[in-house]
């Protein structure tokens, strides 16, 4: 899965950084620190990386997070394709197919405890590009799900055992490949089963516990995006006017698309069952789904509000200092109707913050 060559660390360079520090604070705990992140740097294989584009102070903690937080399953690695001239790290974020040619990979165990001598057995790495996810997922929905729902040959034992584990492996394979799209998607089971016979589907209790489960990821899915900041919160420094219509834009589509995939029967049937079994995860998935009814709303008319700024924004990336100050009435007089008519942006804290926003862009 690597094209490039591999070497080991170099056993100077590890006692050289070993010596240069100090054994004292987080660092006296970790033993081997310095030796698991060369090995992790030395692996670092992704297209357009070269060894100068390691910078200790960006890169050194999230290796080392990876190593040592025991939920921080899987290290990722793309060069953008667009300037080919950094290294990205991340434990979710994964490149859409237009922002890098491949992304590597680093996999353990959860709660597998990492050492120099168990390292290279217990980390897997490789090289996968955006779209060869989506081919697999493809793959497996059409072909191998289908197979094993229908197989009537298994022994039931292992085909309880089989199902659950592909289910949990089409979850989390279905939430990657659409997360690269910037998309949340509820993975659906698909079940060989009627599950609008209630008291049919109650006898299985195996199947009643993978659609909790479903139901579990779910939430979890969806608590991200509901916690996902307002991007007037970050990047308040340097974030636009326009910064803030995107960002608007992206969350519109995703809560959009989140709240027609909880309107569709399919999910009002899983919901069904577990109301009949009084199961004690549905409560807070239909609270969260509220919240994204309602969010989804307040995305809407903020996204229609702040849109009309675009073009005086415009104007203003294209226009001389002495131009923006024709354009400055113009701007003003629509941040007035946004906090005149908006349901949302009506909000002192909100308006400061636009302000901010245009005060950056000029």
């Amino acid at each position: 899965t690597c094209a490039l060559p591999i070497s080991d660390p170099d056993p100077h360079e590890i006692q050289v950084a070993n010596q240069t520090t100090p054994n004292t604070g987080y660092f006296a705990d970790l033993e081997g620190v310095h030796e698991m992140l060369l090995w992790v740097k030395s692996r670092i294989c992704v297209a357009g990386f070269n060894p100068t584009m390691w910078n200790d102070e960006v890169h050194k903690q999230i290796v080392i997070d990876f190593i040592y937080q025991p939920s921080t399953t899987r290290l990722l690695a793309w060069v953008p394709s667009n300037t080919m001239d950094q290294l990205m790290l991340s434990f979710t974020a994964i490149p859409k197919p237009n922002e890098a040619y491949e992304f590597q990979y680093f996999v353990r165990g959860p709660s597998v405890a990492l050492t120099p001598a168990t390292i290279q057995d217990d980390v897997v790495f490789g090289v996968c590009s955006p779209e060869g996810m989506e081919t697999l997922l493809r793959v497996m929905s059409n072909l191998y799900v289908p197979q094993v729902s229908s197989d009537a040959s298994l022994p039931a034992g292992v085909k309880r055992s089989l199902t659950d584990h592909l289910h949990k492996f089409m979850a989390s394979l279905t939430e990657t490949v659409h997360q690269a799209h910037g998309k949340t998607v509820l993975y659906l089971p698909q079940e060989n089963v009627d599950l609008d016979d209630i008291d049919m589907v109650l006898t299985d209790k195996d199947l009643v516990q993978r659609l909790e489960s479903t139901v579990i990821r779910w939430t979890r899915q969806i608590k991200e995006v509901v916690n996902l900041q307002d991007n007037s919160s970050s990047d308040a420094e340097t974030a636009t006017p326009l910064d803030e219509i995107r960002f608007w834009e992206s969350r519109t589509l995703d809560l959009s698309g989140i709240r027609k995939q909880l309107e569709t029967p399919a999910v009002a049937r899983i919901a069904n069952v577990l109301r009949a079994v009084k199961s004690n995860y549905l409560a807070p998935f239909e609270e969260l789904a509220h919240i994204i009814h309602v969010g989804s709303e307040e995305a809407e008319d903020n996204l229609k509000f702040l849109s009309c700024l675009s073009p005086c924004c415009q104007e203003i990336e294209r226009a001389s200092p002495l131009e923006v100050i024709a354009v400055l009435p113009k701007l003003l007089m629509v941040v007035r109707m946004v906090w005149n008519v908006s349901h949302h942006y009506n909000k002192a804290e909100r308006l400061t913050g636009l302000l901010r926003k245009v005060s950056n862009q000029i």
